[in-house]
């Protein structure tokens, strides 16, 4: 009985696909298979994208070794996570990381990449950037380069505010 032979309308149809919604549903989908594929990648290193992203971060931002604040960490890192505290608990227990009381602020902590954290870091990298050399390799440097600029482009609007308020 619930069906009806009425036709609806159908106005959300879109041909041609606007550019916008193009780039949109593209990135997306590029997003989730790269997500995908550099997951396995980390797994393999016993560790997730995400654990990777906040140690390339300790060790990008703190070359002297001192600690950077556990904020900084937060704002940094590569999609919102719920909880960082967290995320740094496992690699601190995993032995990656440790965390310090600031000498001149107690209420700030740092977090300290560790000899471990910085040997993993290190070991990642030259087989981290073949395996994204792999991903694109049908493509042109110049294509590559070309795209690259693209998503820089499209991060300078309202996709760089981390939300839509």
């Amino acid at each position: 009985m619930g069906k009806s032979n009425k036709k609806r309308a159908r106005t959300a149809m879109m041909d041609p696909i606007p550019p916008a919604e193009q780039v949109v549903i593209g990135m997306m989908r590029t997003g989730w298979a790269i997500e995908s594929r550099l997951d396995k990648f980390f797994s393999s290193w016993g560790i997730t994208l995400l654990q990777y992203n906040v140690l390339r971060i300790c060790y990008v931002r703190d070359p002297d070794g001192t600690g950077i604040p556990s904020g900084t960490i937060g704002a940094s890192v590569m999609r919102l996570v719920p909880d960082v505290s967290r995320l740094i608990d496992r690699l601190v227990k995993a032995g990656f990381l440790e965390r310090l009381p600031a000498p001149d602020d107690r209420r700030v902590v740092l977090i300290l990449l560790t000899q471990k954290g910085h040997e993993l870091v290190e070991k990642v990298h030259g087989p981290l950037l073949e395996h994204n050399r792999k991903l694109l390799e049908h493509m042109s440097e110049p294509e590559q380069q070309k795209l690259a600029n693209g998503m820089v482009r499209a991060m300078e609007g309202p996709l760089s505010r981390r939300t839509d308020d």
